[in-house]
């Protein structure tokens, strides 16, 4: 699939999106982001299925036994795919994501885009919760974390 697919975050506090290239890379990041506990709708619906909620990260193995993998091997199975779609998470609505897609896109310094997203992010933020730096730094981590193991 060459075209991502424009999720919105279905969490109780604010407003975020990020585009995955997959459900199974979507799928990765709400799990790796929220334990389980959020769940993600493509906006257009038609894109693709719904990544369900796992409250309290309940069902997530018995999921995983379903199709037939473990979670560690889903995960590194999409490794590259979810890195990508937690490194696009955004505190910004779906019809409002264009617009701050575009904003970033003019910045090509990477502090400044860190900068950019940081303050995007507090502006945008009504709770504690800062999902989208959260997904941001999970994926620096496992960004270090692919580095490391191919050094």
């Amino acid at each position: 699939m060459s075209e991502k697919i424009l999720y919105d975050v279905v969490n109780p506090s604010d407003p975020v999106t990020f585009e995955a290239k997959s459900f199974e890379a979507a799928l990765g990041a709400i799990l790796l982001v929220s334990n389980g506990n959020y769940a993600a709708r493509p906006v257009r619906p038609d894109d693709a299925e719904e990544v369900p909620m796992f409250l309290l990260g309940m069902g997530v193995e018995e999921y995983f036994e379903k199709r037939g993998e473990t979670i560690e091997g889903f995960v590194e199975s999409h490794y590259d795919d979810i890195i990508d779609a937690l490194k696009s998470f955004a505190t910004v609505e779906p019809r409002e994501r264009n617009h701050y897609d575009a904003r970033l896109g003019r910045i090509s310094d990477p502090d400044k885009r860190k900068a950019f997203i940081r303050n995007w992010d507090d502006k945008h933020r009504s709770s504690m919760n800062r999902i989208t730096l959260r997904a941001h730094d999970l994926a620096r981590q496992l960004d270090l974390r692919a580095k490391a193991e191919a050094a």
